[in-house]
């Protein structure tokens, strides 16, 4: 439990260390309120086809930039016990 939250923090500090500014998803109703938990607010419903079958998918987007400004949070991130380390960053190596 929690393990899909902790990919994702580790996921979004590394993007933050390599100055990315926003980051966007395509999520199913599935994951749509795990992308929502994390900050990422709906941009549009899609409805799109995919070998006959339709289904609706949610773009999403979440600008993580200005959530971090580049100060404590992130000097303060710790990659999750056992994770790789890239060493010029101490960002977790997605």
């Amino acid at each position: 439990k929690g393990v899909g939250s902790a990919i994702y923090r580790a996921l979004e500090a590394h993007a933050v260390v390599k100055g990315v500014m926003e980051m966007h998803t395509e999520a199913s109703r599935i994951s749509r309120p795990f992308f929502e938990k994390h900050g990422y607010l709906l941009v549009e419903i899609e409805h799109v086809v995919r070998f006959d079958v339709e289904f609706e998918r949610f773009r999403m987007t979440k600008k993580i930039r200005e959530n971090y400004a580049l100060g404590p949070k992130l000097a303060s991130f710790t990659p999750a016990a056992g994770a790789p380390v890239a060493p010029d960053t101490g960002a977790a190596q997605l």
